[in-house]
């Protein structure tokens, strides 16, 4: 298992840049993220147990840019594994027009996921909805323990801190998005369910990732103008 923490060169050194880097880290800081859920689940489940006791409640998966799109790509499925009302909601909407998105008396957790924390529609987002929803709660999960969404504290919050490799450098979000997709996915799923395959997920994902050097080089080297991506429901 490579060091999670110890700092890679950069491009200028000749040596790898910090996308590829997180890209082909994203094994490790799967099972990291998943022993830092083990370690507090306790906490994470006397919070959300609770929560997903109301037949009522709604879900709402919140975040700005790419953050967004893992309320996209989880809602369905966790909608079936909560048996709950789950949306995803960019906090850019939110922000927006709160008086379209925002149900002031139905109970409400929401899920703010940020790479860094810091975006200021993030931030607004959660001051809306305590604004305007009489029963809100919220679970943050953010990679980045010095910005502001880890900062928020009190009874109406949990926040799930994930392990510092997954706050990206790079321009793109990469450890952080499997990261923070992951981290949902097992709270309300189950975290000693998928606890129990997250080795098998690891290990398949530096499969995929063994033969990505060959076979994106040769990608490239064919020139392409243009890259349509297909997918549908997870996968969109």
């Amino acid at each position: 298992m490579s060091d999670l923490n110890a700092a890679p060169k950069t491009a200028a050194d000749g040596a790898e840049p910090w996308t590829r880097r997180e890209i082909f880290q994203q094994a490790d800081t799967l099972r990291a993220t998943q022993k830092l859920l083990a370690a507090e689940q306790d906490a994470i489940e006397a919070f959300t147990a609770p929560l997903l006791a109301k037949p009522e409640l709604r879900i709402v998966l919140a975040g700005a840019g790419t953050s967004a799109f893992i309320g996209e790509c989880l809602a369905a499925t966790l909608a079936q594994a909560t048996g709950r009302r789950v949306e995803a909601i960019p906090t850019t909407d939110i922000v927006s027009a709160p008086e379209l998105y925002l149900e002031a008396r139905t109970p409400t957790l929401l899920v703010s996921f940020g790479r860094s924390g810091n975006s200021p529609e993030s931030i607004a987002a959660i001051d809306l909805a305590d604004a305007h929803i009489a029963d809100i709660r919220h679970l943050i999960i953010t990679c980045n323990g010095e910005g502001a969404l880890a900062r928020r504290r009190g009874d109406d919050a949990c926040v799930v801190m994930l392990p510092e490799a997954t706050h990206d450098r790079g321009f793109a979000m990469t450890s952080s998005f499997s990261a923070m997709t992951y981290a949902a996915l097992a709270i309300f799923s189950g975290i000693g369910t998928l606890g129990e395959r997250n080795e098998r997920i690891a290990q398949a994902v530096e499969t995929v990732l063994a033969g990505t050097d060959t076979a994106m080089a040769a990608l490239a080297a064919r020139d392409f103008e243009r890259v349509v991506y297909l997918g549908s429901g997870p996968f969109q």
